[in-house]
């Protein structure tokens, strides 16, 4: 089951505020395949992506 357009809104809210500036590349790079639209990703992936994004984020604040 994908993400809803409310949850795809704000993990486009998230990955902005991790610094993530193209949330379709990243995704896609996460996921392994192409990502068009936020609401392609699953629940497991969504977490996946926005983890990733944290984890980047408090790598580069270091």
């Amino acid at each position: 089951m994908t993400i809803s357009k409310t949850e795809a809104h704000d993990l486009h809210k998230a990955l902005a505020h991790a610094g993530v500036q193209d949330h379709y590349a990243f995704a896609s790079f996460i996921c392994g395949v192409p990502v068009t639209s936020l609401t392609e990703l699953c629940r497991q992936e969504t977490r996946d992506v926005l983890a990733y994004a944290q984890q980047q984020r408090h790598t580069h604040a270091a």
